[in-house]
């Protein structure tokens, strides 16, 4: 990554604007491109499972621990984001674990974090784990009786992770947060600073 910053800075000069609207189209191109990716390994995943579905037993155990522990701190805003994890877990209830199933909680996130007036940046990272639980869970119990889906799905799940990560610690540089929007401009500024003083460059080595 810190290559690639680099390469932007020895182009031609330009404002702040025009780099920052660069690099900010550039994310968008990469996310983009990455939940594509991750999005055709599920496809071939499901079409390798069929219609199982797997028990989500220890996806509950940890949506109910978790939501317990942010009920206990309802004062400072846990009880939102608790209310968000019940959801969650009444309709694994319903459907029980499918790829289907997992990736309509993982879309469907963002939008419950907004509705409830939660920043999604911020916390959807965090939620986002019990979702990884559940994803374990759906590749460990498909082991058991189809290890070919078991496998594809193993690999959609990294590629969807790696997605993830790469939003959370790479694009957010660049573009703020959702109640927070870095403008072009200060997106421009930010990658010059991290270019030419290093600043914080060294975390995408």
């Amino acid at each position: 990554m810190q290559g690639k910053l680099q390469q932007v800075g020895k182009g031609q000069p330009g404002d702040n604007f025009t780099i920052g609207d660069m690099v900010q189209g550039a994310m968008q191109r990469e996310k983009d491109a990455a939940k594509n990716t991750a999005s055709g390994l599920y496809r071939r995943a499901r079409n390798f499972s069929g219609d199982a579905v797997i028990p989500p037993t220890q996806t509950l155990a940890k949506i109910d621990e978790l939501a317990t522990g942010l009920t206990a701190n309802a004062p400072t805003g846990g009880a939102p984001k608790a209310k968000i994890l019940q959801d969650i877990a009444s309709d694994f209830e319903k459907t029980g674990l499918t790829i289907d199933s997992l990736q309509a909680q993982r879309e469907a996130l963002s939008t419950r974090l907004s509705t409830a007036g939660i920043d999604p940046t911020r916390e959807q990272a965090r939620l986002m784990a019990v979702l990884d639980v559940a994803g374990k869970e759906l590749e460990a119990g498909l082991a058991q009786t189809n290890p070919r889906a078991a496998a594809a799905l193993k690999r959609a799940n990294a590629e969807w992770s790696d997605h993830m990560k790469f939003r959370e610690e790479v694009a957010k540089t660049f573009e703020g947060t959702a109640k927070n929007q870095l403008s072009a401009e200060n997106a421009g500024t930010r990658l010059i600073n991290m270019i030419t003083k290093q600043g914080d460059a060294n975390r995408f080595a």
